[in-house]
């Protein structure tokens, strides 16, 4: 109760305006363990194959809900982000069909600052850095299906981990509305990945090591913002 109450105070004391908006963007994601997870996969099952997915660069996007603050930090924000990318190794012929998929799926919940840099008119540059922590999801299929037999494997793994993403944000401001242009690097750290009901039924690589969902890669993107000033009570002359 004392934290909620401390909270508020600094909201109706020290703040100018509350934001909402939304963002919109592209991320490249390392993977390193995870593209050692398709090779072998592609190795064990011993049929001519090619990669057709190889964790590209995806759409990412989220919501952020804020405050703006006349010194530092200029803008305190909590935020949601969705990350997605994946996969896939195929082949196809007269006899037959091979699907091995991976799809990786990554919410991240944090904290963001930004500190107005730059100012001029309707222009601000500002530094930014986020903290968050990131839930992984990943969701592997084994398909074959050789003339009119088939076979369909489906197994889910998860893990949970911490970001700090570094970037600088170019923003215009126009009324009640800020759209900028952001670029950031993302530094991830999670923990290996294991089976939903079973933290410590960690999925391995063949040479022991744990497979790791590494979201570490550059962003870039789109934000609008919705800007609401706060009211603020003005002391009266006796």
């Amino acid at each position: 109760m004392i934290a909620l109450f401390l909270m508020f105070t600094v909201i109706r004391v020290c703040s100018q305006s509350l934001t909402a908006g939304l963002n919109v963007g592209m991320g490249s994601y390392t993977m390193n363990t995870l593209r050692e997870l398709q090779d072998f996969r592609m190795e064990y099952a011993g049929l001519p194959a090619q990669v057709t997915e190889n964790f590209p660069v995806h759409l990412n996007g989220g919501v952020e809900f804020g405050l703006c603050f006349p010194k530092f930090p200029s803008r305190l924000v909590l935020f949601y982000q969705f990350s997605s990318t994946g996969a896939r190794v195929s082949s196809k012929d007269y006899s037959g069909e091979l699907k091995l998929d991976l799809v990786a799926n990554c919410r991240q919940i944090g904290l963001g600052l930004e500190q107005d840099m730059v100012r001029y008119k309707f222009f601000a540059l500002s530094g930014c850095a986020k903290f968050s922590y990131l839930l992984t999801e990943i969701m592997t299929l084994d398909f074959l299906r050789i003339n009119d037999q088939a076979s369909r494997e489906e197994y889910r793994f998860t893990s949970g981990g911490a970001g700090l993403e570094p970037g600088i944000l170019a923003g215009f401001n126009l009324l009640f509305f800020r759209i900028g242009l952001y670029g950031g690097y993302l530094f991830s750290f999670s923990e290996g990945l294991h089976l939903p009901g079973n933290s410590k039924a960690f999925l391995k690589l063949p040479n022991g090591k744990d497979a790791v969902a590494e979201w570490n890669g550059w962003r870039a993107g789109v934000k609008l913002d919705f800007r609401i000033p706060l009211k603020k009570k003005q002391d009266k002359k006796s």
